[in-house]
């Protein structure tokens, strides 16, 4: 009996001592030997309340229960809907902003500019006619205005016709007309009657100075420039050979007081044309000229085959 009860005595000892052993290996192993467990099982505890806030932002059904994730296609329908608001408010920003950070670009300004960049491209022509009417600053720099003014109301008289029939060209000329007659009243008004008929004269001639100042350019480096004398014989020598060309006259005189650019000439002073202008030029004079007209109808010639190939 004795023997039995001490038996029991030590197995229960040696139950306790294992007992003992164990849990301290589990919390040597759990805490000591491996603790990113322990704060992994710390992190999820924490991130719980956090994901049930984020998945409110899709309520739960009303039924059915269960694992409840937001569809992608509403996601990404979403996605594409804040990404096309992005690029129109984007959009409308950048057509309504100029490119010096934020400015309004209004049609009056749009004006302006076109203005100031016609009254550049037409100034040089009109240049000796500012001289000729002896105007002041002022009256000169409206009168260019107005000048400006004209030429872009008949361009865009010119862009509505434009890719249209012969028909509408010849209506396009009478509204060009019309519309230059507009603009010629107001600065008869700012010139007074007198000026206004030296301009008109002067505008009727431009296309022969023009001509001239072309044959001065090309000359200028040779070795026979044009003298003074020349370039006033060779006036009513173009006016001689317009006469001899009656559809280039007919353009001069419907556009010169149009539109100058419109009438611009380029006369060839050889073959037929060189008995025009042989007394006025002289032979390298006409050699010279010669060449640069055939140098500008190849450019012409090679201009006009890219554009029918649409190049």
């Amino acid at each position: 009996m004795t023997v039995t009860s001490t038996a029991n005595r030590i197995a229960n000892y040696c139950m306790a001592i294992m007992t003992c052993a164990c849990f301290s290996l589990w919390v040597i192993n759990f805490y000591i030997w491996n603790p990113k467990q322990t704060q992994n099982t710390h992190n999820i505890r924490n991130i719980a309340p956090k994901s049930t806030t984020t998945a409110r932002k899709y309520p739960l059904p009303a039924t059915g229960g269960g694992d409840y994730r937001v569809p992608a296609s509403k996601v990404a329908a979403q996605k594409e809907k804040s990404d096309n608001a992005k690029a129109t408010t984007k959009a409308k920003n950048t057509k309504t902003k100029a490119s010096d950070g934020g400015t309004p670009i209004t049609d009056g300004d749009r004006f302006v500019w076109d203005r100031h960049y016609n009254k550049l491209k037409y100034d040089q022509y009109y240049r000796d006619a500012y001289k000729i009417l002896g105007l002041d600053d002022a009256t000169s720099e409206a009168l260019s205005d107005l000048l400006a003014e004209k030429f872009m109301a008949v361009e865009k008289d010119r862009e509505e016709r434009n890719g249209k029939d012969d028909l509408a060209y010849e209506l396009f000329v009478d509204k060009a007309k019309s519309t230059a007659l507009e603009y010629d009243e107001k600065i008869s008004s700012l010139l007074g009657p007198e000026k206004f008929t030296l301009l008109s004269e002067y505008e009727t001639s431009l296309p022969q100075r023009q001509q001239i100042s072309k044959f001065r350019a090309e000359l200028e480096f040779s070795s026979e420039p044009l003298s003074v004398e020349q370039e006033m014989a060779l006036l009513p020598a173009i006016d001689k050979y317009l006469s001899q060309h009656p559809s280039e006259e007919e353009g001069v005189k419907t556009w010169a007081r149009i539109d100058p650019l419109s009438a611009m000439l380029v006369v060839d002073v050889t073959g037929e044309n060189e008995v025009v202008f042989k007394d006025v030029l002289t032979p390298g004079q006409i050699k010279t000229l010669n060449d640069a007209y055939n140098r500008m109808s190849t450019l012409i010639t090679k201009r006009s085959t890219l554009r029918d190939l649409g190049l």
